[in-house]
């Protein structure tokens, strides 16, 4: 069955899934991380330069410049090589709102500062970082898993926003519906173990319907929590009297 996910420019398809439903998986073997081996062709993938996959937690490399963190896997010699000049980069850390870190030296000569940058950057810091490398490296698609789980709710969203400002094509991996509003498509794979899952176009009705339940259902957890709440206050109330 061929499932054509992306199409055209800034098309954009969103993977619900939970935890312990294969989310993981799917970005490793759409990364080639994980290898699939089919004679009939069960996964295609763009070739390489087109395709950009952004994990959780971003890559840093050991003893880098701020400015090899960029441009990564990219190393400083191809840059300059390519007559590539840090006014380009400059640029690009303002559209991802990092351009402070400029400041924290004298300029742009912090671009080649080393430094152990996981440890350096913030958690936020690290997955604009990630977006920063999208904008350098141009790629046809982007896939993103749980890439802005530990950034502000503005700032996610002005994030999607600029990649749908740059026309890139994106796939986001996740299990919070909450980002359903950036995205065209929605694939949602079951909690069961039976590999059901259903291919939605937002918009319609039926995806409205689908996301209202959603909501529903999210509604219900937050009234048990209530609950488990309140007879944990009983249960320590009781533990005080005996």
């Amino acid at each position: 069955m061929t499932l054509p996910f992306l199409h055209g420019q800034s098309s954009s398809l969103l993977i619900l899934v939970q935890n312990s439903c294969g989310k993981t998986s799917i970005q490793r073997i759409i990364s080639e991380i994980w290898p699939v081996y089919n004679k009939n062709g069960l996964l295609s993938i763009p070739s390489e330069g087109n395709l950009i996959c952004i994990p959780q937690k971003p890559y840093f490399a050991r003893g880098g410049t701020l400015r090899d963190q960029i441009i990564y896997p990219m190393t400083s010699d191809e840059f300059f090589d390519r007559g590539l000049k840090d006014k380009l980069l400059v640029q690009i850390l303002s559209e991802v709102k990092l351009e402070y870190l400029l400041k924290r030296a004298k300029g742009w000569s912090y671009l080649d500062v080393v430094a152990d940058w996981k440890d350096v950057l913030s958690g936020g810091e690290k997955q604009r970082m990630n977006f920063a490398r999208i904008l350098f490296h141009k790629p046809r698609f982007v896939v993103l898993d749980e890439a802005t789980n530990a950034i502000s709710v503005d700032m996610e969203d002005y994030l999607f926003n600029l990649l749908r400002k740059y026309r890139f094509n994106f796939i986001s991996i996740s299990q919070r519906p909450s980002l359903i509003k950036y995205h065209d498509q929605l694939l949602e794979i079951s909690e069961s173990n039976d590999g059901t899952w259903s291919l939605q176009t937002l918009g319609t009705d039926e995806a409205i319907t689908s996301i209202e339940n959603e909501i529903e259902e999210l509604e219900k957890k937050l009234t048990n929590v209530k609950n488990w709440e309140t007879e944990r206050t009983v249960l320590q109330t009781k533990l005080a009297t005996i």
